[in-house]
C-alpha cells in the first residue's frame, strides 16, 4: 500500500510520496530474504524519482548486505540452491540493486561489480548494467530455489523491471 501511494504521488505530489517512501523504508528493516530485497530496492528507486540520491544509495548499500546474506544462504554447503544459478534469490537481489546503482553511478557501479564474490553471478550482473545503460527493460526473470531439503523452494517467472 505505502509503495501504491508513493507511486501515485511521486510527480504530482512529493512530500507525501517521500512520507510514504519513509514508511516503505522503516518497514522493509523488519522484513528478511527475498521480501526485504523488493521493498528496498522499490523505496531505492523512488527516492531516485524524488530526486534524494543520498537516500537511494544508503538504501543500495543495505540491499547489497542483504544480497550478500541471500548468497551465504544459496550456498550453504549444507543444502545448496541447486536451481540455476542466474535464478537464485541473491542474484535476483544483486540485479535489483545493480539496476539501481548504475542509475546513480556507473564508477561506483564497476567498483561493485567488482566485490561480487562469484564470478558467475559478477558476470550475470555486468550483463544487467549493460541492459541498464541502454535502456533495455527486463521482460521476464526467474527467481528460484531449489535445496535438497525442499526447504525455501519456489520458483517465480516475473514481468517487468
Amino acid at each position: 500500500m505505502l509503495e501504491a501511494i508513493a507511486k501515485a504521488n511521486v510527480k504530482d505530489h512529493p512530500a507525501i510520496a517521500k512520507q510514504a517512501v519513509d514508511e516503505l523504508r522503516k518497514m522493509a528493516a523488519d522484513l528478511t530474504g527475498q521480501s526485504q530485497v523488493v521493498y528496498l530496492a522499490s523505496a531505492a528507486d523512488l527516492y531516485l524519482q524524488l530526486g534524494d540520491q543520498e537516500s537511494a544509495e544508503k538504501i543500495v548499500s543495505e540491499g547489497f548486505k542483504a544480497a550478500e546474506k541471500m548468497l551465504e544462504q544459496d550456498n550453504d554447503a549444507d543444502d545448496p540452491n541447486n536451481a540455476l544459478k542466474a535464478w537464485w534469490p541473491s542474484t535476483d537481489a544483486y540485479r535489483r540493486f545493480i539496476e539501481i546503482e548504475t542509475k546513480i553511478s556507473h564508477r561506483s557501479t564497476a567498483n561493485i561489480l567488482r566485490e561480487i564474490k562469484d564470478s558467475e553471478i559478477r558476470t550475470v550482473e555486468s550483463i544487467m548494467v549493460a541492459r541498464t545503460l541502454l535502456g533495455v527493460p527486463l521482460g521476464q526473470y526467474t527467481i528460484s530455489r531449489r535445496t535438497k531439503s525442499g526447504k525455501n523452494g519456489y520458483t517465480m517467472v516475473l514481468s517487468g523491471p
